[in-house]
């Protein structure tokens, strides 16, 4: 019998894989003066993976019929293409002494490519953008009070809205408790 990864397993053979990856990011910072920030991110991250797996034509990939089925000497290809662009930009103000406040957005494109794992030979090309705000309020000295939310559209997936509330005691330098509430969601990624 073969166990699921020995060396008798069809995808456990011995066999090479390429893999070709880079990422870029650029940041910008200006201050704005009286306090106020804006900050800017774009990146671009790629992931190419070439694999050549060898089929064992003695190993059956499945019975029909009572017959077993083989697959012909040779390799097929386990390859995938990933391409994410994202752009990001933020702005950072102080309300007042004690409130400071953040506004911003996102686009992003996604490109998947693989016809071992899509089952499909063209790019899978998905769009999401999204914006955000957050709110920090100095209640006292050792309390602080943060709401925020993120509005988020993605292509496969629609719109959704993910709040968050938290409430932090600082008794001390060292020492924080926090108590916060939120709601998120994972878009399908790449």
């Amino acid at each position: 019998t073969r166990g699921a990864g020995s060396t008798d397993d069809v995808t456990s053979q011995p066999h090479d894989e390429q893999i070709d990856s880079h990422f870029q990011q650029l940041d910008y910072r200006r201050d704005l003066g009286d306090g106020q920030e804006l900050l800017a991110k774009a990146y671009h991250n790629y992931l190419r993976g070439q694999e050549s797996v060898p089929v064992d034509p003695a190993s059956p990939i499945g019975r029909v019929a009572g017959i077993d089925i083989h697959l012909l000497p040779g390799t097929y290809a386990r390859d995938v293409l990933a391409d994410r662009w994202h752009a990001e930009v933020q702005w950072n103000r102080p309300v007042s002494e004690t409130l400071r406040a953040t506004l911003g957005g996102y686009g992003r494109r996604d490109a998947v490519n693989s016809l071992h794992y899509l089952n499909r030979s063209d790019d899978l090309i998905t769009w999401s953008w999204g914006l955000f705000g957050h709110a920090e309020w100095r209640l006292a000295d050792q309390w602080l009070l943060n709401a925020g939310a993120m509005w988020e559209d993605h292509e496969l997936v629609g719109g959704r809205l993910s709040p968050r509330l938290a409430l932090t005691w600082q008794p001390s330098p060292r020492h924080n408790l926090r108590v916060a509430a939120s709601r998120a969601y994972r878009n399908p990624v790449q």
